[in-house]
């Protein structure tokens, strides 16, 4: 708020302008409501924030005509808060946010909130989903994952609810977090585990089935992506993580509009980028398991 760093803010939104993807998603300060990130000791600060960087962005688009390119997304972790404070403590305005995005772990688990009472529950999730339909905001599953890893009972337990929010909540894009977790010096033992998507078993087939249009589970059409670490200006394939997007209801919001669309997370210096596309091909690790990444 001070201008401190908005060199780098002109910097990104320069970035983002020269990109090639038609559609950008941008997570502002993502997970703002989880107590351990900072922000909920002063939530005002984080709106005022929030806005100072869109308007920052806009000012670079509209320069070249390019406003609409990027879509802010008001991204919630989907637990419990810091005591007394709200959504909409936090909320930067209608003006300044395009799409509602949650998190979602282990709130959806039969007896999340008996196992892990730090991180709420299926009505936590459902709570943050409420609120953008009340503003009138499309919704995407930021980022996802079943806490502890994939084992015969996950699909039941974990995908079938997620799948059941998408299609009760009209939600438009799901990126899965696919990948063995404790390989990560960051995240060993925090205890996320092995959330790979395994070639057989009854996850390998749902999973096959869901992105071919063939589930039993959902009558949406979805769309496999992959990461990519560059924003499409070589077309480099990397990783295995998937962003997955649903055909909303809205006529406004249907593939044909968007084509290939990059998923960005900003914090203070980090970008993660996902493309969403038409074509996918299956990644094999020679372990067993796969991931579904884009052909750019």
């Amino acid at each position: 708020l001070s201008g401190a760093g908005m060199d780098r803010i002109r910097e990104l939104a320069e970035y983002l302008r020269d990109c090639s993807a038609p559609k950008i998603f941008l997570r502002v300060g993502y997970e703002f409501d989880n107590p351990s990130f900072g922000y909920s000791d002063d939530p005002s600060a984080y709106a005022s924030a929030f806005r100072k960087i869109v308007d920052e962005i806009q000012d670079v688009l509209k320069t070249s005509h390019m406003q609409g390119k990027v879509l802010f997304v008001w991204h919630s972790w989907a637990a419990p808060r810091a005591a007394g404070v709200s959504l909409d403590d936090f909320y930067p305005g209608d003006g300044y946010v395009d799409w509602v995005g949650v998190s979602i772990f282990q709130q959806v688990f039969p007896a999340a909130s008996d196992a892990w009472y730090w991180a709420g529950d299926a009505g936590s999730v459902e709570e943050v989903l409420d609120y953008a339909r009340g503003r009138g905001k499309p919704t995407m599953i930021a980022e996802s994952t079943p806490f502890g890893g994939t084992d015969v009972d996950t699909w039941r337990d974990w995908f079938v609810p997620v799948l059941d929010l998408i299609d009760r909540h009209d939600i438009s894009m799901w990126s899965y977090i696919a990948c063995d977790w404790d390989s990560q010096p960051m995240w060993r033992g925090v205890g996320f585990g092995d959330t790979r998507i395994p070639t057989g078993g009854v996850i390998g087939r749902e999973w096959a089935a869901l992105l071919e249009g063939k589930s039993n589970y959902t009558g949406r059409a979805f769309l496999g992506g992959g990461s990519l670490g560059n924003c499409g200006r070589d077309g480099a394939l990397g990783g295995v993580n998937g962003a997955v997007l649903a055909r909303p209801s809205p006529p406004s919001f249907t593939l044909s509009n968007y084509g290939t669309m990059f998923y960005v997370t900003l914090t203070t210096s980090v970008l993660l980028m996902v493309v969403v596309s038409k074509i996918r091909r299956r990644i094999n690790d020679g372990g067993g398991r796969t991931g579904y990444s884009n052909i750019a």
